[in-house]
């Protein structure tokens, strides 16, 4: 942040139900730069963004980050479905796959797969 000036606090905040929350705060160093370390709890997709509530030097700023992707392990299997559309669901498993899905994914048999859901 320019001016370079140490301390001031900057926030990481995520679009959840249609409000922005925040996920981590960080204080500026000697040279104006910050970090953001945030760790997850859940999977899922949201817009981010970095906001400065200002001070007397500068305005208040929110500036779009882009979108924060979290995957988490989930147990799948695959089916050779011959055309058909049924999904032999197994239990204990979050997901199923046809055998097209299986091959693209280069899944073959009953494992993990990375999840946003």
């Amino acid at each position: 942040m320019l001016p370079a000036l140490a301390g001031r606090r900057v926030s990481l905040q995520a679009r959840e139900n249609g409000a922005w929350r925040t996920l981590a705060t960080a204080r500026t160093g000697a040279a104006g730069r910050f970090v953001l370390r945030y760790v997850t709890g859940t999977a899922g997709q949201a817009p981010i963004r970095v906001r400065f509530a200002g001070d007397r030097k500068n305005a208040r700023v929110a500036v779009r980050a882009g979108e924060m992707t979290v995957y988490r392990e989930a147990g799948a299997s695959w089916y050779n479905d011959g055309g058909n559309t049924a999904c032999p669901y197994v239990g204990g498993r979050d997901w199923d796959l046809n055998q097209n899905t299986a091959a693209a994914l280069g899944f073959g048999g009953v494992g993990t797969v990375w999840s946003s859901e």
